[in-house]
């Protein structure tokens, strides 16, 4: 029974920590959204071709 239960609360925290790093990666990707895909104050990756 103690086993059972302790498997349960392994599945309750792996689903918390699911859900807040889907919470984190979605809020990351609307902030760089919001700053548009290559922002002119930030440096230019490397690989893109510069104009």
């Amino acid at each position: 029974m103690t086993l059972i239960m302790a498997g349960g609360v392994l599945d309750i925290a792996a689903a918390v920590a699911a859900i807040v790093f889907v919470r984190k990666l979605t809020r990351m990707q609307g902030e760089r959204a919001a700053r548009g895909t290559y922002p002119w104050s930030a440096a230019v990756p490397a690989g893109v071709p510069q104009a």
